[in-house]
């Protein structure tokens, strides 16, 4: 996918979209650094993620397997 998006998917969607984890899995993968995943956007106390760093990231898993 190489078109840039300006949207922020809600936790739901992008535990989703890398795969079903669970909410301990994302925050594990938050804290270690040179795993690269995208930190979230907060509004209103609710986390968003930037859906073009979200697919950069998982791209760059599908690279490296």
């Amino acid at each position: 996918m190489t078109a840039t998006s300006d949207r922020l998917l809600p936790a739901h969607e992008m535990k989703t979209r890398v795969g079903g984890v669970s909410d301990m899995t994302i925050w594990r993968w938050m804290r270690k650094p040179g795993l690269g995943f995208p930190r979230p956007v907060n509004i209103n106390g609710r986390n968003y993620w930037p859906e073009a760093e979200l697919t950069a990231f998982i791209e760059s898993r599908r690279l490296r397997t």
